[in-house]
């Protein structure tokens, strides 16, 4: 026998409810007049699962509180609080996640944009610990692409990543990238993608991973290989004209 459907009332009190009841979950969801999320709560019989509440200013959700109670004790909850600011394109500049009962888990990121809203820097910090993350783009594609990408932790670069553009087709695709192991200035794994010609030319059809001057790769088994091979296939489009493809992936690991 089939579970039975979830039943679902709406109420009309100016702003717009929703209540979803199955077995003995009950659901329920509060919207304002521009379909905007403002609260939702989940009980389980008389007890009080999650209260989530939203606050928004342009249509953007700028607040978000959310408290997970104990069903045994329902004085007793975590609570997390959520913040976001934005710029005048509504990129996503500032994120502060706090945990009023475990501060030590709080953290705040940051982002810096360029041209085309493409990230140029990011900064994530929790407690003393800082990681940022660098993009520097390509001017030869006039700031459309990101040429290298650089990740520290407390000031420690901790991965370094160079990319290659070219394919005719498309110059915004990506056709070759460097990925430097930093404990030497020599090593790093190249990988090559191709593409097809035919319409879809933004998805690689094959890519060629081989490990310079001595970088080691693993596959998917953990073990080491000189080069992996992977190369994507079309089988066919499912359904009909709906533009969804199911692919195999043949992969092949060199000593």
């Amino acid at each position: 026998m089939l579970p039975a459907s979830p039943r679902r009332t709406q109420l009309d009190t100016g702003s717009r409810w929703y209540v979803e009841k199955h077995q003995d979950v009950k659901e329920t969801y509060q919207f304002n007049k521009q379909g905007l999320l403002l609260e939702k709560k989940i009980q389980h019989k008389t007890s009080t699962v999650l209260v989530s509440k939203y606050t928004y200013k342009n249509k953007l959700m700028i607040s978000a509180t959310e408290q997970v109670f104990n069903k045994a004790d329902q004085s007793k909850m975590l609570e997390k609080k959520m913040s976001w600011e934005y710029d005048d394109a509504a990129n996503m500049t500032w994120e502060s996640i706090k945990y009023p009962e475990d501060s030590g888990c709080d953290q705040e990121i940051k982002w810096v944009y360029g041209k085309y809203s493409i990230v140029l820097k990011t900064t994530r910090k929790k407690g003393s610990d800082e990681i940022l993350e660098t993009n520097e783009l390509s001017s030869e594609l006039n700031d459309r692409v990101v040429k290298r990408k650089e990740i520290s932790e407390n000031g420690v670069l901790k991965e370094k990543t160079d990319y290659g553009y070219g394919y005719p087709n498309n110059p915004y695709c990506v056709t070759s990238e460097k990925r430097y192991v930093l404990d030497s200035t020599s090593n790093f794994i190249q990988t090559f993608y191709t593409y097809n010609s035919g319409k879809h030319t933004h998805k690689f059809v094959s890519k060629d991973q081989k490990g310079i001057n001595g970088a080691e790769i693993k596959n998917a088994d953990g073990n080491a290989c000189g080069s992996i091979e992977e190369t994507y296939r079309t089988i066919r489009k499912l359904p009909v004209n709906t533009g969804v493809m199911v692919c195999v992936i043949v992969v092949r690991c060199g000593n």
